[in-house]
């Protein structure tokens, strides 16, 4: 049971998401589609192909299905000690525990080649990662505003649509240097976005994969996440 960005145990803030491991959790794998939705309104699934998900029995929203994974949204009021149960297909899993928190801050990866890569896009639509990768990708300069995408910074609506909520006190460490965001909002179902500039100071610096963390209200984002195999978050930097 984890945080849905970081694959560290514990950790869930309500309206994050998180994920939960086992074996023969569903029959199938998928991520939730349009069908899903079909006369829920503003509300998000909770039940794909049968499989469900309860958050100190309340049901939550599910996004994605596997025999070995279940991705889901906590749902709004869990404090204290989550307990999670999967359903599917009438049968009951047992419960496993985590430690429900207000800020559990998580850097969605992108895992290339074994480098856990920041969920970070230019504004130029390309992808901070390696460009040997492929063209979709290239390295940040200095100057360049970075928009990172997150979850668990704070508590965020559970089980609907939401709209764009800004918030404030996010900081960005990348390497040794700490610097505030530029901005913050949540921006889709238990997802933010982060927009900071990379600051001039990396025009004196060597080139190369540098870590990035961020911080709210005193926490941190891990350093290293439960990838496969575990290691740092980073951002390629080049002067």
């Amino acid at each position: 049971l984890a945080n849905g960005a970081t694959y560290v145990a514990g950790g869930l803030v309500p309206g994050s998401w998180a994920q939960v491991k086992g074996t023969n959790l569903s029959s199938t794998t998928r991520i939730w589609l349009a069908s899903d939705f079909t006369g829920l309104g503003n509300n998000l699934p909770t039940n794909l192909s049968g499989v469900q998900v309860n958050v100190n029995n309340q049901p939550a929203a599910v996004y994605y299905i596997s025999p070995t994974q279940i991705s889901f949204q906590v749902p709004a009021g869990i404090a204290g000690t989550a307990s999670v149960e999967v359903i599917a297909n009438g049968v009951v899993s047992n419960s496993v525990t985590a430690a429900a928190e207000t800020n559990s801050p998580g850097i969605f990866p992108i895992i290339l080649g074994g480098t856990n890569y920041a969920a970070a896009v230019f504004l130029d639509g390309k992808i901070a990662a390696d460009p040997s990768n492929g063209p979709a990708f290239r390295n940040a300069v200095p100057g360049d505003l970075v928009q990172l995408f997150v979850t668990g910074l704070v508590p965020s609506p559970a089980g609907t649509l939401v709209s764009t909520t800004l918030l404030s006190g996010v900081t960005v460490t990348i390497g040794s240097i700490t610097i505030p965001a530029d901005a913050a909002a949540l921006v889709a179902v238990g997802e933010f976005q982060i927009n900071f500039t990379v600051p001039q100071s990396f025009a004196s610096l060597p080139g190369g994969l540098y870590p990035i963390s961020i911080s709210i209200n005193g926490v941190t984002s891990p350093a290293s996440i439960n990838s496969s195999p575990p290691g740092p978050v980073v951002i390629p930097i080049q002067p």
